[in-house]
């Protein structure tokens, strides 16, 4: 099959049923964003309570694995449990799937025993692999095969500005992306192959590997019009949306809130229903390339009755009215305030928007008159066993000197001057930065 061939034939099949594919996607997020989720979160919160943990970075690693090894066994555990849920709910989908287009007579509840049935085959090995492969491909998969488990597992926005601001990291990290984008491409069809054939990792992976020797640009093309056809949906019934309630706004305020309440809602259910057919379609393209044969029998294509396919289309429009019905609700209640909480504002370096030189006085100055709740700041300890308020381990960026703090003493530190966002103030000493916050009545994060 070649690529536009290939897609289209997904599509349609998606259409067929897709009340029933839906309804799969949907309900097994919801229960994993609303039991599963919120489980691991207590248990997260419990086991740092329990053991008296503030919190978790790598800035207190050898604390932890020194002090508190029991609650890293712990946590470690946790997130084997959370591997194995991600790996449930991938299995879960393509036995599902595969299981509705093949076997279409089947009702959703029948999906469900067969996908339980199939998993019970699965290799603890196979599940190990899966660690280490979903991790190496993750950046790639998060766009068809995410999860409401990995929703929190991101980099910081602020941590990859400051790694692309070095031309070398970030060349660094684009040849990183670019060779994790090819592998995933090739490993694409590992997932299937161990789930629906139960191979082994290791071979499931020869055999991805072999079957996209020659169609990675295939792969990449489907994969791409997928996306286009996902991304253009739901950017124009956004921008609908957007100009239906700029219309509302202008009504009166009861109706500009009824409209956004409703709208929110129409939002997030047509966002559900584009996730749920970039989720299937993209399963359905690596199942019929998995195993073409069986594609091309009879089995692939055969109509439901009449009766079945509105009993399917109509569970799966009852689900969304629900959800809708649920999120409206939801809106509602949010939208009117009472639901929300003051979030915590934490200016980074002592920096916001590029108003001065990172952990500096002035800029310290400029930011406190914001009112955020912390300004957080660096310290490095100099030559003479003093603190000056800096974050690089060298001074070649902000000052031009190529030494390291810890070479040089705090009165030749705070002679220096530093340059950033086309401000230049005087390094500060720890007591000089602590001062000036105080003056200006400003907590700090150390």
């Amino acid at each position: 099959m070649k690529g536009n061939k290939l897609l289209r034939r997904s599509i349609r099949t998606f259409f067929q049923n897709w009340g029933a594919y839906v309804s799969l996607v949907i309900v097994i997020n919801l229960l994993l964003g609303i039991v599963v989720v919120p489980i691991m979160q207590y248990m997260t919160g419990l086991i740092l309570e329990v053991n008296r943990i503030p919190y978790l970075s790598y800035t207190n690693a050898v604390w932890l694995l020194t002090q508190r090894p029991l609650a890293v066994m712990e946590l470690f555990i946790l997130l084997l449990v959370i591997f194995a849920m991600v790996f449930w709910q991938f299995a879960f989908l393509l036995s599902g799937i595969s299981n509705i287009a093949l076997k279409q007579n089947l009702s959703l509840w029948g999906v469900f025993k067969i996908a339980i049935h199939d998993m019970r085959g699965l290799r603890l090995g196979s599940f190990l692999f899966f660690i280490g492969y979903f991790i190496l491909v993750l950046p790639f998969s998060v766009a068809y095969l995410n999860s409401p488990l990995l929703s929190k597992a991101t980099i910081p926005v602020f941590i990859l500005d400051d790694l692309e601001k070095n031309p070398l990291i970030a060349a660094l990290l684009t040849v990183l992306g670019i060779a994790v984008f090819y592998l995933g491409i090739r490993l694409i069809q590992v997932l299937p192959m161990m789930i629906i054939h139960h191979q082994k990792g290791l071979e499931a992976a020869k055999n991805s590997w072999q079957l996209t020797s020659h169609n990675t640009w295939q792969y990449l093309w489907r994969i791409f019009v997928l996306g286009i056809i996902s991304f253009a949906s739901t950017t124009l019934v956004s921008y609908l949306l957007y100009l239906f309630q700029t219309y509302l706004d202008a009504q009166s305020k009861m109706i500009g809130f009824v409209g956004a309440v409703t709208n929110m809602g129409l939002l997030t259910v047509w966002q559900r229903i584009v996730a749920s057919f970039s989720v299937v379609v993209f399963m359905l393209i690596l199942l019929m390339v998995l195993d073409e044969s069986k594609w091309h029998s009879t089995a692939a294509v055969v109509r439901l009755p009449r009766k079945r396919r509105i009993g399917r289309r109509a569970m799966g429009a009852l689900l969304i009215g629900l959800f809708l019905v649920g999120d409206v609700a939801f809106n509602a209640v949010y939208l009117q305030g009472a639901l929300l909480t003051k979030p915590i504002t934490i200016s980074h370096r002592g920096v916001d928007d590029g108003n001065g030189v990172q952990n500096t006085i002035p800029a310290l100055n400029k930011t406190s008159k914001e009112k955020p709740d912390y300004v957080e700041m660096d310290l490095h300890e100099t030559r003479d066993h003093q603190f000056v308020v800096m974050h690089d381990e060298n001074l070649w960026n902000l000052a031009g000197v190529n030494k390291d703090p810890y070479q040089l003493t705090l009165s030749q530190m705070t002679k220096m001057k530093v340059h950033e966002n086309g401000h230049t103030a005087h390094i500060a000493s720890f007591n000089q930065y602590l001062r000036a916050a105080e003056h200006d009545h400003q907590k700090l994060l150390v």
